[in-house]
């Protein structure tokens, strides 16, 4: 019995391709013999497999069981099996989510990680997918992610020089490979739910759309510097998450983009440090516009700080910019381009 591991990577469209075969779940095991396999929280029917991973990570043998046991019981005869998580890859480093990747030993987690998982998976002949994204779109995603999540304050650079082990492409990969005998790499694009169809050889009747829309980066810019010092508490950090993404980042900042890079050189060159072994014609072309450093000036910032105010304590709809009057002027520290 054949098993695809759809193993992420985060930020490459993961959480579309698992709503949309969630979607086509009934129709994927009636009509192609591909088991979407059903994972509940309590009654819940998730979209992903995250829970078997962490169940993995955290070494609950009882319920891997209980789980792999499932998969045997309902996936048809001849047919195969689809689990989708990205953290698949992520608790690779450790059952401590994104902190792991700032603790030692990254190296020796990895392997008993993938050690456990490859042994609980033992009994199937195992596919594992990853997607890979452009290390430096991969970077500023993970960062605008981990902000959002309140997982981290940082500055964009301090974020790199502690997460770098994020980054390390060549190694995550080479250990996939070592644990399992097929390991195929696919580039993250904008055709990712078809790349994915592909190389599992399925059909969807229901496609759905973008499920994970990317944030301003001078929003999440505004967040890291209204968070302080001590760690948001979650409520406050949900409903931050829903104001920065209900606002119209053209309403505030008009048609210009933003990033986290201070210049094309800059971006090209951490690119280039991480991508060892995948030349630029292995990634989609990139599509930079970005004119301005994702930086705001403090009238700026207090701007957005009274949109805020509208949401989390009056309740009232966020006041769109031109109600007031004015375009944010998200100059920042001047233009990389």
């Amino acid at each position: 019995m054949k098993i695809f591991l759809h193993a992420g990577m985060h930020k490459t469209g993961t959480t579309t391709i698992q709503y949309t075969l969630h979607a086509n779940r009934e129709a994927l095991l009636l009509k192609q013999g591909i088991n979407y396999v059903a994972q509940y929280d309590r009654d819940e029917l998730r979209p992903d497999h995250h829970h078997f991973s962490r169940d993995i990570a955290e070494e609950n043998w009882n319920s891997v069981e209980r789980f792999v046991r499932k998969i045997e019981q309902t996936t048809p005869a001849g047919g195969a099996a689809i689990l989708s998580s990205e953290c698949f890859h992520r608790d690779a480093a450790g059952a401590h989510g994104w902190a792991a990747y700032t603790q030692p030993n990254l190296g020796q987690r990895r392997d008993t990680y993938l050690t456990n998982l490859a042994s609980a998976l033992s009994n199937f002949e195992v596919e594992v997918i990853l997607f890979l994204r452009r290390a430096d779109e991969y970077a500023e995603s993970v960062y605008k992610t981990m902000v959002l999540g309140g997982h981290t304050n940082d500055s964009f650079d301090e974020f790199l020089t502690k997460r770098r082990a994020l980054f390390e492409f060549d190694s995550l990969i080479s250990e996939f490979k070592r644990h399992f005998s097929v390991v195929r790499i696919l580039p993250y694009g904008p055709n990712v739910m078809e790349a994915f169809c592909g190389a599992v050889g399925i059909t969807l009747v229901d496609k759905i759309t973008n499920k994970n829309p990317s944030v301003d980066a001078r929003l999440i810019y505004w967040i890291t510097q209204r968070a302080g010092f001590r760690p948001m508490a979650k409520r406050r950090r949900v409903k931050q998450r829903a104001f920065v993404r209900g606002v119209d980042p053209q309403q505030l900042f008009g048609l210009s983009k933003a990033s986290f890079w201070p210049s094309k050189e800059a971006r090209e060159r951490f690119a280039d440090g991480y991508q060892f072994d995948f030349s630029n014609s292995f990634f989609h072309a990139a599509q930079h516009l970005e004119s301005h450093f994702a930086e705001l000036s403090s009238i700026d910032l207090k701007r957005i700080d009274m949109l805020w105010k509208d949401f989390n304590y009056a309740r009232l709809p966020v006041r769109s910019a031109k109600s007031q009057n004015h375009v944010l002027s998200s100059s920042g520290a001047g233009s990389p381009h």
